[in-house]
C-alpha cells in the first residue's frame, strides 16, 4: 500500500496515540512547549498550549514575553506559563545592557528545561520586536541542537533565514558516518501560502521540495496551509530528486469560516502529535505526525462551524478537539 494514501497516514496516526493502560504517570502522553506570546498577542500562544493539552499532551508549558505572562496564567490554570524574555528597552543607552542580561537569563532557564521536554512549538504570538526575536533565534538554535522535535510557525519563520548556518551544520552532522544515526530530531515547518512564498524566495528555491532537499535532512516536513493543506516530507537525499520528497494532500473538509487562530490550534496538536513519536518503539514519521493534526484540526473546525456557523471563533474550536479526537479513535479508521 501506499504510504502516502490518506486512509494508510490516518491508521498510521491512530498507533501513534498513546494507548491509556501506558499512561502510568504525568507525562507519559507528553510535555510539549510553546515559545511564543508578547503583550500584543496572547491568544495564539493560548490556543496553541491548550489544543495541545486538549490533544491529550498532559503538561504543556509556554514561554513568552514577560508581559504576557500575567495574561496567559489568568486564561487557564492549566498551563505552565514562564515568562522567559522581555522586549527591547525604550532607549538606545540602555538597549545593549538590556538584551544582555536578558539574552543570558532567557538562554539559561530555556535550557534547564528544554531536557525535559518532548517536543517544542516556535511561533505562536512572537510578535516581531528584534530583541525578542534575537533571543529566541537563540533558543532555536540550541533546541536545533537537541533531538526534540520541532515545529516552526507564524512569526518565528522569519528567523530561518538567520539559522541558514545552524541548519547548515545540522545536515552535515547527520550526513557525517559516525552520526548519521545520532541526535536529529524532525522539524516540521507550517507556513500559510504568503509565508511559503517568502520563505522560498530567501533561500532562492523554486519549490517546498527544493527548499526541503537543499536545506533540511531526511524526516523533516513542509505542512503548507491552504484550502487543503500540502504536506511535503524529505523521504531520502540519495534518492534521485523527483523521488526524494514525497507529498500528500489532506483534502479533508473543514470550516468555510477563516477565522484567526486556527493556525495555532494545528501547530498545538502538532506538537503534541511529535512528541508521541518520542514514546514509539518503531520509527514514526513526522509526515503521520502532521497528516493526522491536519485532519484533526479539520474536523474539529467542521464541528465549531456546525454548531455556531458564522459566529465560530477559535475558541469554539479548541472545544471540539477533544470530541474530534475521540471520534477519531472510535472509529472504523482505527
Amino acid at each position: 500500500m501506499d504510504v502516502s494514501e490518506p486512509a494508510h497516514l490516518l491508521r498510521a496516526y491512530r498507533k501513534l496515540i498513546p494507548d491509556w493502560e501506558v499512561l502510568q504517570h504525568k507525562g507519559a502522553a507528553g510535555r510539549v512547549a510553546i515559545i511564543g506570546g508578547c503583550l500584543e498577542y496572547t491568544g495564539a500562544p493560548y490556543l496553541a498550549a491548550m489544543s495541545a493539552t486538549r490533544a491529550g499532551a498532559d503538561l504543556a508549558y509556554i514561554f513568552c514575553e514577560a508581559s504576557a505572562a500575567m495574561p496567559l496564567k489568568a486564561y487557564a490554570p492549566d498551563l505552565i506559563v514562564i515568562p522567559t524574555y522581555t522586549s527591547g528597552a525604550a532607549d538606545d543607552q540602555s538597549r545593549n545592557l538590556l538584551q544582555s542580561a536578558n539574552a543570558s537569563d532567557a538562554i539559561s532557564r530555556f535550557d534547564s528545561w528544554l531536557p525535559r521536554l518532548h517536543a517544542v512549538c516556535f511561533g505562536p504570538g512572537l510578535g516581531r520586536d528584534p530583541s525578542v526575536l534575537a533571543i529566541v533565534q537563540e533558543l532555536m538554535v540550541r533546541a536545533l541542537k537537541q533531538p526534540v522535535p520541532m515545529v516552526i510557525d507564524a512569526d518565528a519563520l522569519f528567523l530561518l533565514t538567520n539559522l541558514a548556518a545552524t541548519l547548515a551544520e545540522r545536515r552535515n552532522r547527520f550526513m557525517a558516518p559516525a552520526t548519521a544515526s545520532g541526535a536529529s530530531a524532525p522539524v516540521v515547518v507550517t507556513p500559510n501560502a504568503v509565508e511559503m512564498r517568502r520563505l522560498l524566495q530567501s533561500f532562492d528555491c523554486q519549490s517546498p521540495g527544493e527548499w526541503l532537499r537543499n536545506i533540511l535532512i531526511p524526516g523533516d516536513t513542509v505542512l503548507e496551509k491552504g484550502q487543503y493543506d500540502r504536506i511535503h516530507t524529505l523521504v531520502d537525499l540519495n534518492l534521485e530528486y523527483a523521488k526524494s520528497v514525497s507529498t500528500v494532500s489532506c483534502t479533508e473538509h473543514g470550516s468555510p469560516r477563516r477565522c484567526g487562530g486556527q493556525g495555532d490550534i494545528l501547530s498545538g496538536i502538532l506538537v503534541t502529535s511529535l512528541a508521541w513519536m518520542r514514546f514509539q518503539s518503531e520509527r514514526a514519521s513526522a509526515l503521520v505526525a502532521a497528516f493526522g493534526a491536519s485532519t484533526l484540526t479539520r474536523r474539529a473546525s467542521r464541528l465549531a462551524f456546525a454548531a455556531k456557523y458564522r459566529a465560530m471563533t477559535a475558541t469554539d474550536v479548541l472545544e471540539e478537539v477533544g470530541p474530534a479526537f475521540r471520534a477519531f479513535e472510535n472509529n472504523s479508521e482505527k
